[in-house]
């Protein structure tokens, strides 16, 4: 169908940025061609332990854009201006699209001089605004440090990384924006310029003293500088076994959280660092050179840990009878100590000052142990700034039931290990209790006393079950607060039928799943279902059975991983697509579905004009159909020569369209990197 036939797709495929066919001119006044150094943005000093000049903290943040919007000048600090629909396709037809492709070229120094040679010598990445995935471009690992990459048109940040060899003398290690929001939608130069690493120097002290030296020899630990803005290299300095702790750190400029880590083999009782890693200084701006020392705030806590008032049981056979870790509320870890096997149940640790959780584990053989198979605040919210003694009492009852389903004894598990479990959960996490196999459904579980929302699940090989594969809230904050008895009867419907595409019957290699999942899903409440259910289609005529709690879901199709597009008997490969939004299934019975399929062809050129073919014989990039900007696209391969054309079956309905090249394509016929055609999505 053409467009001048006035297809139901007559739209526009005029869109943006992408590589280039032919080698490009290059404009050497474009961006300021001459123009040095990183755009480098102040922050104001938050005056952590009084640093030096060069040395100041901020606390900047990042955005997020919400659905259908997009960031579009490469500076998400203010905002996502770009809306970006979908575009509806009811029926087949023609769809072309030209991508605009730059050629940027450009030299890099460090600090206005020849960047040392190197290998690796650095990395420089162009993220295009909007996208998540970056253009890498490696320097030359000796003379000039010279770059030349095709982008798709747009605006871009660009750093510079490199992770090994780090010794004076060499390119540094770090990670440092160079470029942000820069527009780069011509052919043109750009040098870069990094700044020179910088020397971070000081000594880290506790409680106002040097640190004393580690009994039995080893280093007391760490001090650690993570870029906070984006992965890039940690530098780790040691502080040694013994003498002042003090530390020198090669950095480049740049955001870092700094932090303290404890010996790798660590006593918690005694060392004189707390064994856990703790950032002490979030997102602290390192400019120049300078002083930072920083003093740990530590207090010794110990004390006795009971069950129900009384001594705690040993642990079955030697194994231990739970972890006590003691967590700092503000975000900065704590230490995990070990109750042991028998006797006395006591805890002694070191750890940093400030508001306190103390929260016990169990989940090594606890279906024999003392304690439940729970995670358990015992203590919330304490603050701890001195040395002091915190005895912690457990209560804990068990609770037992049977379960049912339509009011009739659960089947036996036909070669299942289990045929489900009963679920308990609560602000701190989940407890479990397995039913077993064959045999009345009954369940007993030891519990921690509190308030629990209690569920059925069933987690292992549920497909051929007897409860279905998802998971139902039955009884919401029941209270535990001694022995109780809780019995549980489910309500349970099969349901069977056939998947059609335009009416028509699917032929052999359907190769889609039907999923069902709750409609209206909610995080509580008696009725609540969680989860999916998930059927395979025949490989002939798409018929399925599967189970479900009486109820209203959500029905979708999606591929499997074999779906192979353009096999006309077959369902396209998009998933996540909506065959009834609110299907109401409230007895056994049959539930048919009808999908509706379109085709779409075009062609992909760039800067208007043919794209050539790859030289390596790779692929030259492919085009993705996502239902709306839903996940489990349609991807089409655009070939490694020849016209550029393309034929999609997809789904009927709204599409976010959008083109990717990430196989070998540093040299290929389209630049790399994902970029959206319609819609938000990019890959």
């Amino acid at each position: 169908m053409s467009r001048r036939a006035g297809s139901a797709l007559a739209l526009i495929g005029l869109l943006i940025a992408c590589g280039s066919n032919q080698p490009l001119e290059v404009d050497p006044n474009s961006w300021d061609a001459d123009e040095a150094g990183p755009v480098l943005r102040p922050f104001e000093d938050a005056g952590f332990n009084a640093p030096d000049a060069g040395l100041t903290r901020t606390d900047g943040g990042t955005a997020f854009c919400p659905p259908g919007f997009r960031d579009n000048d490469g500076d998400p600090a203010n905002g996502c201006e770009t809306p970006c629909a979908p575009v509806a396709i009811a029926t087949s037809g023609n769809l072309d699209f030209d991508l605009k492709v730059v050629n940027v070229t450009g030299r890099v120094t460090l600090a206005g001089f020849r960047l040392p040679d190197g290998t690796p010598r650095g990395t420089l990445r162009f993220l295009l605004a909007g996208t998540t995935i970056p253009v890498d471009v490696d320097l030359p690992t000796t003379g000039e440090a010279t770059y030349n990459v095709n982008l798709f048109a747009g605006a871009y940040r660009i750093t510079y990384e490199r992770a090994t060899d780090c010794r004076v003398g060499a390119p540094p290690c770090g990670i440092q924006e160079l470029r942000r929001a820069i527009p780069l939608n011509a052919n043109g130069v750009l040098n870069l310029d990094i700044a020179g690493d910088v020397v971070v120097s000081g000594e880290v002290t506790v409680n106002g003293q040097a640190i004393s030296a580690r009994t039995g020899g080893g280093n007391r630990g760490s001090i650690a500088f993570s870029p906070a803005e984006a992965t890039g290299t940690r530098v780790t300095e040691l502080l040694g076994a013994s003498g002042r702790a003090t530390y020198s750190a090669r950095l480049l400029p740049g955001v870092y959280d700094v932090s303290i880590v404890g010996p790798s083999t660590c006593d918690p009782a005694q060392d004189p660092v707390p064994c856990h890693a703790s950032v002490r200084l979030r997102r602290f701006a390192v400019a120049t050179s300078g002083n930072l020392n920083i003093d740990l705030p530590v207090v010794t806590v110990a004390g006795r840990v009971t069950l129900n008032g009384a001594t705690m049981p040993n642990g079955p056979s030697g194994w231990p009878r739970g972890n006590l870790l003691i967590a700092n509320t503000d975000g900065i870890g704590g230490p995990t100590v070990d109750l042991g096997p028998r006797d006395e149940a006591t805890y002694r640790a070191r750890i940093y000052k400030g508001v306190q959780s103390f929260v016990v584990s169990k989940f090594t053989q606890c279906d024999a142990g003392p304690l439940p198979c729970q995670t358990r605040e015992a203590v919330r919210d304490i603050r701890i700034d001195t040395d002091g003694r915190l005895d912690l009492d457990l209560r804990v009852a068990r609770v037992s039931g049977v379960v049912t389903v339509n009011g009739a004894p659960v089947a036996n598990a036909a070669g299942n290990p289990s045929r489900g479990r009963v679920e308990f959960r609560d602000a701190t996490g989940l407890a479990t209790a397995t039913l077993a196999r064959t045999g009345p459904a009954a369940y007993s579980a030891p519990l921690y006393e509190g308030r629990y929302d209690v569920a059925i699940s069933s987690f292992e090989s549920c497909a051929e079950g007897p409860l279905p594969c998802l998971t139902r809230t039955v009884a919401a904050s029941v209270a535990v607060a001694g022995p109780a008895a809780l019995n549980i009867d489910v309500p349970v419907v099969d349901v069977r039928g056939r998947v059609t595409a335009n009416g028509n019957a699917l032929g052999d290699g359907v190769a889609s799943r039907l999923v069902f999942s709750p409609a209206a899903p909610r995080a509580t409440g008696v009725g609540t279902v969680q989860g999916e259910s998930t059927v395979e289609l025949s490989s002939r005529g798409a018929t399925y059975r599967v189970r479900l709690y009486a109820g209203t879901y959500r029905a979708q199709v999606r591929p499997a991983p074999n779906c192979v597009d353009g096999e006309d008997g077959a369902l396209p490969c998009q998933g996540n697509i909506n065959v009834d939004a609110a299907a109401q299934f409230t007895t056994t019975g049959v539930r048919d579905f009808d999908l509706r399929v379109v085709t779409v062809t075009g062609s992909v050129t760039i800067n208007g004009r043919a794209v050539f073919d790859d030289r390596t014989g790779h692929e030259r990039g492919a085009l993705s159909f996502a239902a709306g900007d839903g996940a489990y696209p349609n991807r089409v391969s655009l070939g490694s020569n020849g016209p550029a054309t393309y034929r999609a079956r997809i789904f009927a309905g709204t599409q976010g369209i959008g083109l990717l090249n990430d196989v070998a394509c540093e040299n290929g016929a389209i630049p790399c990197g994902h970029l959206a055609l319609r819609g938000c999505r990019t890959w």
